[in-house]
């Protein structure tokens, strides 16, 4: 697919980069920020071991973090980089940073005893600096901060100006009373600029440096505005690689984002961020490390960096062993140590006569594969297209067995020519895995650059609801651009009104499923799209129609053995003329079902699906769809923990009430499957929390019914309820009901909270 989007951040009012290489420390003044959010107990125990390396909870001379940012995600609930503030809310900020017993008056207090007990050598000062929240111009009455009885309207140059130049100015008296710390600058707390923020950025930079002091920006990952940020007066930026938090699976961010980071921030004269989920996960240590490794590899290791941890840096005292064992490490890499992780085994490639690319991947050890990244140097103009089947066995005597397959027809221009190919598993035991890539007619061959497997994400729960549809009885969330009837992609009304289109923000891939209802034909699909590119609407980055003669929904993956009716396209070209994107072919087209796949960043607005034969639109009246992907909700006060339609059967069980449940306080939840054709149910299991953390607690009650059309039901069946729990952490439990083999397409499962009930997967087992 060609032409279809633009990278984030390359958009009209911004100019090319005249640097060819990484931030440097002679210019940053700085080499590596520890980003300091809110924390009570950030004592000076709590800085220590930022300061200088711990090995066995003891002091050494190895140096670690020689700056400190200090910030906040929020100011009273409100997000510090997009919300409206005033005098206040500020005020809060110094007090936080400055009066209470913690941050500022315990770093100084840290570095103090370090540099007296003779473990803190670094000659250079520790430098700090704050951040400044963005001063949006909806704040027309901030408050009187210069004593003049007007307060300040934040929509006007002057405005900012004397807000700015307050803030900083309370900044400067209360550091004089800390001598072991030394005042680098601000920062500027906007993570993407519109062209209409330039000038407020560039007002930043002028306050700041008019003090004598640097500005710093820290991005997200190729944000609007990034390559302008030296030129609005930025001293130093640093780039978000977002990969930690991009992470979904194989359609999430993989190991090449951070290597794409680094060739960006090349470019640019970029530092990188450093970022760490705050949760101690062997998936979250083992994205950090490797970033690590990606440091020493590609060279951002000796950039400056800046270093996200959420708001406590636990790992040096964590009694997990591995917690430590990644701190000794991340102390390494600011020192400048190469950092080398060892893979979990070693493959080789061998090239069949018939075009098949052929990978035998060997496990150190038997590995619990989750997911296979293989990864590929590649252009728009010569990419792979075409199947990937993955074969695997414990033993290399024992028999290979289907295991997982993806078709791949499209290259992503976000990747540029650092492209990822991510296939799950179910995460069983394997040994040794067979990868073959047999391209289509025409496709370039595979260009395999590396291979690397996942073994850190819990397996999958496969069994009959796996990826299968369902309903639920709660209201959906607040809907930022609804599907309010359902049908608006097939109601034949087209335009650029937002009435007309279903949005999606965010980079997780849409998917469409349709239903035909009979066999069509056609030559012509057009999907109507926004072109944007203002307010982030961006056409996809690339799109995939998969269909099938079969009446079942045709994917791009699978588990077990490819099936053999699949067809899928992906030459999609975007026509100005009516704002559709456009795939055509002579030879006619035959299909019962179709997915179509669009990935895309920002946001995506469609308003009409339509399918032509010979010119002639058909007719789509008795034609349905799914969107596999809800649309942008925003979680409620009344509905925090909001169903998206897929993530009760997406085969992964949560082990918090994190974005992976579903929950309910006060109302029953009902849950409808749809098995697509009868079967015998020997058992249902619905997958909840249970153990009175955060009001957690087991259902009161829980049934389940069964119906073979939807309409005739059973009675509704007890499932048995284990003796509640109260422990510190949250359990994953089981509820199951033996269904005896009862014949059943739909099943319904009904839970009564008491407390909160989070439930995060259903299994039906023949």
């Amino acid at each position: 697919m060609k032409n279809l989007s633009l990278l984030v951040g390359l958009l009209g009012w911004l100019v090319p980069s005249v640097y060819a290489d990484y931030l440097t420390e002679s210019r940053a003044g700085f080499r590596n920020i520890a980003l300091c959010y809110e924390n009570p107990d950030a004592d000076a125990a709590y800085f220590r071991p930022m300061l200088v390396k711990y090995t066995d909870d003891q002091p050494t001379t190895q140096a670690g973090f020689d700056a400190f940012l200090f910030l906040r995600y929020t100011i009273h609930g409100k997000k510090t980089e997009v919300a409206t503030f005033c005098k206040e809310d500020f005020q809060w900020f110094l007090t936080s940073c400055f009066e209470n017993a913690a941050d500022v008056p315990e770093l100084n207090r840290a570095v103090r005893e370090l540099r007296n007990e003779g473990f803190l050598k670094r000659e250079a000062p520790i430098r700090v600096m704050f951040a400044i929240p963005w001063l949006s111009p909806k704040a027309t009455d901030f408050g009187d901060v210069d004593g003049d009885g007007v307060s300040e309207n934040l929509s006007t140059a002057d405005g900012r100006r004397r807000v700015l130049n307050w803030f900083t100015e309370e900044i400067l008296s209360r550091m004089r009373a800390f001598p072991e710390l030394e005042l680098w600058g601000f920062y500027m707390m906007r993570e993407g600029l519109s062209e209409a923020d330039g000038d407020i950025a560039r007002q930043y930079c002028d306050v700041i440096h008019a003090k004598g002091y640097r500005a710093l920006w820290i991005p997200y990952f190729q944000a609007q505005g990034v390559e302008q940020g030296y030129d609005l007066g930025m001293d130093a930026v640093i780039q978000q690689s977002n990969w930690t938090f991009r992470v979904d699976g194989d359609s999430g961010a993989r190991r090449n984002r951070i290597v794409l980071a680094a060739e960006f921030a090349k470019e640019q004269g970029l530092g990188i961020e450093l970022e760490i989920n705050p949760s101690s996960t062997p998936q979250w240590r083992r994205i950090f490390l490797q970033t690590l490794e990606s440091g020493t590899r590609t060279g951002f290791q000796h950039a400056p960096s800046a270093a996200y941890f959420g708001n406590r840096f636990f790992w040096p005292t964590s009694p997990d062993p591995q917690d430590r064992r990644l701190y000794a490490i991340w102390m390494d890499y600011l020192a400048g140590k190469p950092i080398s992780l060892d893979p979990p085994g070693t493959w080789t490639q061998t090239q069949r006569d018939d075009g098949t690319l052929e990978i035998l991947y060997t496990c150190q050890k038997p590995e619990a594969v989750r997911i296979v990244d293989i990864f590929l140097t590649e252009t728009e103009t010569a990419f792979f297209s075409g199947l990937t089947q993955i074969d695997t066995r414990v033993q290399a005597s024992d028999p290979w067995t289907p295991t997982a397959w993806k078709l791949r027809r499209d290259w992503n221009p976000r990747n540029r020519t650092h492209q990822n190919l991510s296939v799950a598993l179910p995460g069983q035991a394997v040994r040794q895995l067979r990868i073959r890539m047999t391209p289509d007619a025409g496709s370039a061959p595979p260009n395999v650059t590396d291979v690397d497997l996942d073994a850190t994400i819990p397996p999958l729960l496969l069994s009959e609801a796996y990826r299968k549809t369902y309903t639920t009885n709660q209201p959906s969330p607040t809907v930022t651009y609804p599907d309010t009837t359902g049908r608006k992609l097939l109601d034949g009304v087209t335009g650029r009104e937002w009435s007309k289109h279903v949005g999606w923000q965010g980079s997780l891939p849409v998917t469409i499923s349709l239903d035909f209802h009979q066999k069509i034909t056609f030559d012509e699909i057009r999907i109507h799209a926004h072109p944007g590119p203002s307010a982030g609407i961006r056409l996809p980055d690339s799109v995939t129609a998969i269909f099938s003669e079969a009446a079942e929904t045709p994917r791009l993956s699978g588990m077990g053995k490819a099936p053999q009716n699949l067809e899928a396209v992906a030459d999609f070209h975007f026509q100005k003329e009516g704002d559709f994107l456009q795939w055509k072919r002579n030879a006619p087209a035959h299909a019962r079902s179709m997915t179509l796949s669009l990935s895309h960043s920002g946001w995506l607005f469609l308003s009409e699906l339509e399918f032509f034969r010979n010119g002639k639109r058909l007719d789509s009246s008795a034609f349905c769809y799914r969107l596999s992907r809800a649309e942008t909700f925003t979680q409620t006060k009344e509905n925090p923990y909001p169903d998206d339609g897929q993530k009760l059967t997406d085969g992964q069980v949560g082990t918090d009430f994190s974005k992976q449940c579903f929950g309910s306080h006060t109302e029953k939840m009902r849950v409808t499957l749809d098995l697509g054709t009868p079967l015998p149910v020997g058992s249902v299991t619905a997958w909840v929390l249970d153990g009175g953390a955060a009001g957690v607690r087991l259902p009161d009650h829980a049934s389940v019914r069964f119906s073979t059309d939807g309409e005739q039901w059973t009675s509704p069946q007890e499932i048995p309820l284990p003796p509640r729990k109260k422990c510190r952490n949250l359990q994953v439990v089981p509820l199951t009901h033996n269904a005896h083999k009862t014949q059943a397409r739909y099943v319904e499962v009904e839970l009564t909270p008491q407390g909160w009930t989070m439930l995060s997967e259903i299994t039906v087992k023949r």
